[in-house]
């Protein structure tokens, strides 16, 4: 018994004996090791830094007008706004802080801008009871008729019965019709898709094939599905938007009419659209299709059409979209629009390795052959060009670049379609899209009057 208790002592005894050996050789090697060496100074990461922007609506927040002032003067918009579209005029209405109104309106702030969801800065101050913000945006000029994205006037969401009867009053003097200034889009894309619908009586290639909304990338169908204006959708589509605008046309997010119905509860859209053969399946640049972006009723009602619905043939587009004209635009025309411009063709970048940018490297193998072939044809477009100042046997100028057009169309098409994506900024918080926005949507199909793209108050 006592030896086998001197026995299990020894086997500790030992045990204990090569785990300090150990630990001892863990050190010596930790001594030696270049981790060691290294300094217990830990660098820190650089500093942060905020966009003046930010900073901007925060000196606003905090009232310090030397911090405005500065960053006015390094050239910050006054009208910026955080990612709700919250600008500085629209918060000090919110925080009744009629001394920072009267400031930034005196630096010349946009008294009618609008937030995401619409909001100006008077429904802002009238639906937080701020009767003295209220009065004060009225005598400075704000639009007391401008509604928001759900169709509501500053008065229809305003809190007190002092505030209701001081709009009350203001609109009645000015001799405004509340029910007819909500009305306004609807009825002013009835009328334009109704002219399109008599002047394009073979469809929209008589014209424009779509416009597409400079910031967002919305048509007029996008901005009528998100809206419900049913009898808009009917007339576009019978003036020519037809089923394969309805599937193909995306605005900068992907999404299509059908997404834009499904998001915003528009049952009866939903209906007409998918009656017609609008693609359930369609999926934006998240790889969301319309089933992904809505609940409840509406995603009820959209696993009940798509039940109903037969197999959607993708069809190939015929549509061209085109954007809102805009003086940036126009100073960007592409050396390649018009032959007045042949003198700049020298102007053709001349790689001399042709080869695809690493920054595609993950695109697909058919990608990168058409990417691959289109740079080896302007590396030649551009050589053969050079040569024509010196050969006068060498083509023109213009009919090399037709040939190239002509040989490269399909390398083109892919460019368009693909290479437009990349480097796009995907905002998929989808309560704060804003093509839905009156003031900011496209409103018509008509090239002919660009007055109607915004409602001029």
């Amino acid at each position: 018994m006592l030896s086998g208790t001197n026995l299990s002592l020894s086997d500790e005894v030992n045990r204990q004996s090569s785990a300090i050996a150990k630990r001892r050789e863990q050190l010596r090697r930790w001594d030696e090791s270049e981790t060691n060496r290294q300094s217990t100074n830990i660098k820190l990461s650089q500093r942060v830094k905020f966009e003046q922007a930010y900073i901007f609506l925060a000196a606003c927040s905090s009232e310090d007008r030397d911090e405005i002032d500065k960053l006015l003067q390094r050239g910050v918009d006054i009208n910026t706004s955080n990612i709700d579209g919250l600008t500085a005029l629209h918060q000090t209405c919110i925080d009744n802080n009629l001394h920072m109104v009267e400031y930034l309106l005196n630096k010349n702030a946009e008294i009618n801008c609008q937030d995401n969801e619409g909001w100006t800065p008077l429904h802002a101050a009238a639906s937080c009871g701020n009767l003295d913000i209220v009065k004060y945006l009225l005598s400075r000029g704000a639009i007391v008729d401008v509604c928001n994205n759900e169709g509501e006037l500053a008065i229809d969401i305003a809190e007190g019965d002092d505030i209701i009867a001081y709009l009350e009053e203001d609109m009645r003097r000015k001799g405004i019709d509340d029910q007819q200034s909500r009305n306004y889009e609807h009825q002013l894309m009835i009328k334009h898709a109704q002219d399109s619908l008599n002047n394009n009586k073979n469809g929209l290639k008589s014209t424009a094939d779509a416009i597409v909304h400079s910031r967002t990338g919305a048509t007029a169908l996008h901005v009528a599905a998100a809206k419900g204006y049913l009898d808009v959708i009917d007339l576009l589509i019978r003036a020519g938007a037809n089923l394969n605008s309805v599937d193909n046309d995306v605005d900068n997010d992907g999404w299509t009419p059908l997404h834009a119905a499904a998001h915003w509860d528009k049952h009866d859209i939903l209906k007409y659209l998918v009656e017609r053969n609008a693609n359930i399946d369609a999926k934006n640049y998240a790889g969301q299709t319309p089933l992904d972006v809505c609940d409840g009723e509406t995603l009820e009602l959209l696993k009940e059409l798509k039940a109903k619905q037969p197999p959607v043939k993708n069809e190939p587009k015929d549509v061209i979209k085109r954007t809102l004209p805009s003086p940036a635009i126009d100073e960007q025309r592409s050396i390649l629009r018009s032959e007045s411009h042949n003198e700049n063709l020298d102007k053709i970048p001349k790689p001399t390795q042709p080869s695809i940018d690493e920054n595609l490297s993950n695109c697909s193998p058919n990608l990168k052959e058409k990417l691959n072939n289109l740079q080896r044809s302007l590396h030649d477009l551009s050589n053969r060009y050079s040569r024509t100042s010196q050969d006068e046997s060498t083509p023109t100028s213009n009919t090399l670049l037709n040939s190239f057009n002509k040989q490269n169309s399909s390398s083109l098409s892919i460019l368009n379609g693909s290479l437009s994506r990349f480097g796009t900024k995907y905002s998929l918080s989808t309560s704060q899209r804003i093509y839905t926005n009156p003031l900011q949507s496209l409103t018509t199909i008509n090239l002919n009057n660009n007055d109607s793209f915004n409602r001029v108050r």
